[in-house]
């Protein structure tokens, strides 16, 4: 009879991890820094392209957008206009509360 058991679990292989996990687990938080302003980077130079073909093509869309919004700035500035007028015209009114020696002939 053999010394070896065949009956026993056997322990897993190790697992192994990807390239990429390797390879950032021996940088150090400045590279995984300067790794993620590369891809911000690398992002809003995409969109920016992507935006001036839109605008490109589409002029009018960016007019529309400019009228939209002067619009709305002017539709703001109106509103606070008119509360500052109302807040301006406003005053409290106190409540007149008699006590029992101050009713007048009709007992009001």
């Amino acid at each position: 009879m053999s010394s070896h058991d065949d009956t026993s679990p056997a322990s897993p292989p190790p697992v192994r991890q990807p390239a990429s996990r390797r390879a950032s687990a021996g940088l150090g938080e400045q590279a995984l820094h300067w790794l993620s302003a590369g891809a911000t980077l690398a992002a809003l130079r995409t969109g920016a392209r992507v935006a001036g073909q839109v605008v490109r093509r589409n002029p009018w869309l960016v007019g529309a957008a400019v009228v939209g919004a002067g619009v709305l700035w002017y539709a703001v500035r109106q509103r606070a206009r008119q509360q500052a007028v109302l807040e301006g015209q406003s005053r409290q009114v106190r409540a007149l509360r008699r006590d029992e020696y101050e009713r007048d002939e009709y007992g009001v």
